[in-house]
């Protein structure tokens, strides 16, 4: 058995109407919304399928932690299904790092699922990026990121990575991010920047490219 040495991190909501895509909901409904965060997903789940390395571990941090077992039930028996950390999304990225690190990983990434061009190829580069840097940083153009990958000597940092201070849900989260790594004195990659679908206008540029996934425009 190959002893893992990278990890690749999914966040993942239980897509429940009024819980998921809430931006989307003048546009799309409540309904409708979630069957598009439901759709998005499965689409991410597939390049994280197919995202196969010698050595790699794959999980997927759920919430609410109740919905668990039905996800664990309906995802490829490949992938390790865990529970998100209570807190805000920094102490959420935290445990799952060190959880990874606590694995034996050295090499780790998290993302989530809210960026429709993530594909298996992107994910091995960010990996790959983690051979010569200790992070590596996927810009969303909202100000966000859609992924982010630490090396494992980054470990002892991770506090002030994802610290309270960080404006979460905010334009300047990438630029925040950049200031703590560039602190904790990490050589930082940056990939190329991509557009998250959170907006009735993310949405309307978006879905004539990724009708297949999305639905029919609206």
């Amino acid at each position: 058995m190959i002893r893992p040495a990278e990890a690749l991190l999914l966040f993942l909501r239980d897509p429940q109407p009024g819980r998921v895509k809430t931006r989307l909901i003048p546009l799309l409904g409540a309904e409708g919304a979630a069957a598009v965060y439901r759709r998005m997903s499965d689409w991410v789940i597939r390049e994280l399928e197919a995202a196969a390395r010698p050595g790699l571990l794959r999980a997927v941090f759920v919430e609410p932690p109740e919905s668990v077992p039905e996800v664990r039930r309906r995802l490829d028996p490949s992938l390790e299904v865990l529970p998100q950390a209570a807190g805000d999304l920094g102490r959420r990225l935290s445990a799952s790092f060190e959880w990874a690190f606590g694995a034996g990983v050295i090499r780790a990434a998290a993302l989530g699922t809210d960026c429709l061009d993530l594909d298996a190829d992107l994910l091995a580069e960010a990996l790959d990026a983690l051979h010569s840097s200790d992070a590596v940083l996927g810009p969303a153009a909202d100000g966000g990121y859609y992924l982010i990958g630490l090396a494992r000597s980054l470990a002892p940092n991770l506090g002030r990575i994802f610290g309270d201070d960080v404006p979460w849900s905010t334009e300047r989260v990438k630029e925040v991010t950049l200031e703590r790594l560039r602190e904790a004195g990490a050589r930082v990659r940056l990939l190329r920047e991509l557009q998250d679908l959170d907006t009735p206008e993310d949405y309307r540029a978006l879905v004539s490219r990724w009708a297949h996934v999305l639905g029919e425009p609206r």
